[in-house]
């Protein structure tokens, strides 16, 4: 099986974080619940990113390895292995297109669409 070169995607909305996606190994796991501490620093971290958006700022790269995209309701974080700037990006336009594009979805549906791309997009 070929390896994803993602190791996690982290999906928030303009209030916080809603759901993870890690990629061990191959798989996926959707992660749903987390602590209040990280809560609080997500909202936190989506109160600075949105700072960019007001510059028109659309992409980022917090550290070598993590990216992030803010969308038009979404801001995805991509932690990837090694990828370029540009493949980054056009994955998490992506990923920002398909969640954008349905209506009422849950964070659970958010997880499981985010892994189904992701492996899309590497061919697994």
């Amino acid at each position: 099986m070929p390896e994803i070169p993602i190791r996690r995607v982290l999906i928030f909305d303009y209030g916080g974080l809603q759901v993870v996606v890690k990629f061990p190994k191959g798989n996926y796991k959707v992660v749903l619940e987390w602590s209040e501490e990280l809560s609080l620093r997500g909202a936190s971290f989506v109160a600075r990113i949105l700072e960019k958006k007001t510059k028109n700022i659309d992409f980022l790269e917090l550290r070598p390895g993590l990216s992030a995209y803010i969308g038009s309701k979404y801001i995805t974080v991509i932690e990837h292995k090694k990828l370029s700037p540009t493949r980054v990006r056009e994955l998490a336009r992506k990923i920002d297109a398909l969640l954008s594009s349905i209506s009422a979805i849950t964070p659970k549906d958010m997880g499981e669409a985010v892994a189904r791309a992701v492996k899309v997009e590497f061919g697994v």
